[in-house]
């Protein structure tokens, strides 16, 4: 939380080129979604997704959540 990534292109080329795929909704390890302020991302290491949320440029938020109902 308080970190700056950069621009969201960054983050979103960065995970293309670690091997993420871009999906409309994130069901599967390996997947991820950019929409707005929310990325959403399902590390191949864990069993659930990640949502981190931004104010401007700055992380305010990260937290878990299932993949079933998006909540």
């Amino acid at each position: 939380r308080g970190e700056s990534y950069g621009s969201r292109e960054e983050l979103r080329s960065r995970l293309v080129a670690s091997g993420y795929r871009e999906v409309a909704l994130v069901e599967d390890p390996g997947d991820f979604a950019l929409r707005g302020e929310i990325l959403d991302v399902f590390s191949v290491a864990s069993d659930r997704p990640l949502r981190i949320e931004w104010f401007d440029v700055q992380v305010e938020r990260i937290r878990l959540f299932d993949a079933e109902t998006q909540r």
